[in-house]
């Protein structure tokens, strides 16, 4: 919504502020996010974006993911973690009485006049349980909602990697002819001397939607069926890799 940001420990105002309720329909409304309308995204980080909308109360906006996350043992809002640190490493802080030295488990934090607070412990308030796995789950669930609308949105080569794993890629556009592009009915595939074993069809969220065994051949047609207009990723295997590209039905 609109409120004033604060401290969550101390409760000090910071700075008036919006967030993606009030934001995104105007960025909607710009325009903004239009290229990620047509991406079909049906994998579990965006059902969990259309879940956490309901749950924050404003309807789900094509771009953005609520975090909604339980409040700590101390009943706090953590916000997004994504960072963890070792209590044993050395930091040097500047002091009245001149720079300290000493493991942020042991270096006492200016909030705590008693000294007994230490910047680890500090830490901990909005970080309950820190650690490399905690931070890394958040990572995984933000850059999962991230890429799939960057390689649409950006029409990056690299997210080929994206949808292939750990197999051999395929990188010489040459050797393999998709067509026509964008499409309304066919998509003809054509290799000038490599046989395919399968093709896949991939949403824009890498779920699978159609699947292709067995063919043997250097031309291959995929008919439309049931899939709807927008973006999709062909994942063509062969015997010595894989090759993905991006199509667009009509």
């Amino acid at each position: 919504g609109d409120a004033v940001l604060v401290v969550p420990t101390t409760g000090d105002p910071i700075v008036r502020v919006q967030g993606g309720s009030v934001i995104q329909p105007i960025q909607d409304e710009l325009g903004n996010n239009a290229p990620f309308k047509d991406g079909l995204f049906d994998d579990p980080i965006t059902e969990l974006a259309i879940a956490n909308s309901e749950i924050a109360g404003h309807p789900y906006y094509e771009g953005l993911f609520p975090w909604v996350k339980d409040p700590n043992s101390s009943g706090l809002d953590e916000g997004v973690i994504i960072n963890w640190w070792d209590p044993n490493s050395l930091v040097t802080v500047q002091t009245d009485m001149g720079p300290i030295t000493a493991p942020l488990n042991a270096l006492p934090h200016p909030s705590d006049p008693s000294g007994t607070t230490s910047f680890h412990d500090n830490g901990l308030l909005l970080n309950e349980g820190m650690s490399a796995e905690k931070a890394r789950a958040n990572i995984a669930d933000i850059m999962g909602y991230i890429i799939p609308r960057a390689c649409l949105t950006l029409n990056l080569e690299e997210c080929a990697y994206f949808f292939t794993g750990t197999e051999e890629i395929i990188e010489d556009p040459s050797l393999v002819s998709i067509a026509p592009n964008p499409a309304s009915d066919l998509i003809n595939i054509n290799t000038s001397h490599l046989v395919m074993n399968k093709v896949n069809v991939l949403s824009m969220g890498g779920q699978l939607v159609a699947s292709y065994q067995n063919i043997d051949a250097s031309n291959f047609s995929i008919p439309r069926g049931n899939l709807t207009s927008g973006y999709y990723f062909l994942k063509i295997h062969f015997d010595d890799g894989i090759f993905t590209e991006r199509v667009v039905l009509k």
